[in-house]
């Protein structure tokens, strides 16, 4: 398998309008799983919303004028299972809708540069306040 197939199985990836949902930044090979993800272009505007109208003017009352007493139950209905985790933890995971197959033959060729030319014994990677 090379760059040029993996071009290829993007090109055929039945997935691909949903990029196209999402904000992301040209050249950017984004694969981290262990975040919110990329911002869905919807979700400013949503986010808005719920700040400015729900939780600003309706305050207490969206729990049950905008439905968010029903939210936990909307999600399971739609598949999404949380992760509970002792003491008070709740997780969610997602499948990001918008990495491509080439995403991925670039971040290993990156890491496998990185770990090549042991970049990762730098002295700026030898500290706990940079994020790598």
């Amino acid at each position: 398998m090379n760059r040029e197939d993996c071009e290829a199985l993007d090109r055929e990836d039945p997935l691909r309008p949903f990029r196209d949902r999402f904000e992301l930044p040209a050249g950017l090979i984004y694969l981290d799983g262990n975040s919110l993800g990329a911002l869905p272009k919807a979700t400013a505007a949503r986010l808005a919303d719920v700040s400015r109208r729900e939780w600003g003017q309706d305050l207490i009352g969206s729990w049950n004028r905008n439905g968010w007493v029903d939210i936990p139950q909307r999600a399971g209905d739609q598949g999404v299972v949380g992760d509970f985790r002792a003491p008070d933890v709740l997780r969610f995971g997602f499948t990001p809708l918008y990495t491509r197959y080439c995403d991925v033959w670039d971040a290993a060729a990156a890491l496998s540069r990185v770990m090549r030319q042991e970049i990762w014994r730098r002295p700026e990677y030898q500290t706990g306040l940079v994020v790598s």
